[in-house]
């Protein structure tokens, strides 16, 4: 299922649907905490790297940070696709790109 934006009020609805993948998780408008805590063992959740602020506007480290935050925070016990929130635009440094994919290869 692909919608952007806060869904919080249908993902009730998405479960008793048997969605069985959210794309995409944007961190800008969705408490990635609360999504996995209460229907990470019903839907797997795609992205949740930040396109807004973090790649965009952070430094390497920044993006080195968010994505093993995320990765450690969505991927417990599966249900989770690494993966930039949103696509990624041209306003994200090569940089920030290449952190973002070396950080999620180091957990392969």
């Amino acid at each position: 299922m692909h919608s952007c934006g806060q869904i919080l009020r249908v993902m009730p609805d998405l479960v008793e649907l048997g969605v069985d993948i959210l794309n995409p998780v944007q961190p800008e408008c969705m408490d990635l905490k609360f999504l996995k805590e209460t229907y990470g063992d019903n839907i797997t959740f795609w992205g949740g790297i930040s396109t807004q602020r973090t790649l965009p506007h952070g430094i390497p480290d920044d993006v080195r940070r968010e994505t093993r935050e995320v990765i450690a925070l969505m991927s417990r016990n599966g249900g989770y696709i690494t993966c930039s929130s949103q696509e990624i635009q041209t306003d994200v440094p090569y940089e920030n790109l290449k952190t973002l994919i070396e950080t999620a290869k180091s957990y392969t």
